[in-house]
């Protein structure tokens, strides 16, 4: 039994600033540090630093970057063996933290954006008692594929809605939802 992740890896570059910039204006942060993260990875490492098995299918770029992504992943034993390098740069997400913790977050896709039916296809395929958890900063199209490919096993499908891309997806009908943190909604 596995959870196994089908969602974004991203590296995090974060500043903490008293105050946030208005549109057009310079501001000097207070800290800053890039790390890991994306919605899939971030849920990949929880799910393993809760016991579960834990496998991520996802993509990196083939730069400096990936390394970065794939660090904390690889740190708790989450297997990564059907995470695959693509063309494009690894995600990023740009993360502007202001004093009483309000943040703005612009996540550039990158690699994730090249995630596909036919990389999900060629996957490990899930077992009957393994949880799918697929995330939303992936393609909607892949993250369909994704509810279809765990459907087959037939696997558990829980899609965790966040980012919102508008109406309920697809997935979403066929799946468990699982509820998105109230800033991410």
């Amino acid at each position: 039994m596995a959870v196994i992740v089908v969602g974004s890896l991203n590296v995090d570059v974060t500043a903490r600033l008293d105050e946030m910039p208005a549109v057009g204006e310079t501001r000097l942060a207070r800290e800053g540090w890039v790390g890991p993260g994306g919605k899939g990875a971030n849920q990949a490492v929880a799910a393993r630093l809760m016991g579960a098995r834990t496998r991520m299918v996802g993509m990196t770029g083939s730069d400096a970057l990936a390394g970065v992504a794939l660090a904390q992943l690889k740190a708790v034993g989450v297997d990564v063996g059907d995470v695959r390098a693509g063309a494009r740069a690894t995600g990023m997400a740009l993360i502007m933290v202001d004093g009483l913790a309000n943040s703005t977050i612009a996540v550039v896709a990158g690699a994730n954006g090249e995630l596909d039916a036919a990389r999900i296809e060629a996957a490990r395929a899930p077992g009957p008692e393994d949880t799918v958890l697929v995330s939303l900063e992936i393609p909607m199209e892949t993250a369909v594929a994704a509810a279809h490919w765990a459907r087959r096993a037939p696997a558990r499908r829980v899609v965790a809605p966040a980012p919102p891309p508008g109406p309920p997806p697809p997935p979403q009908r066929r799946a468990h939802p699982h509820p998105p943190h109230p800033r991410a909604a």
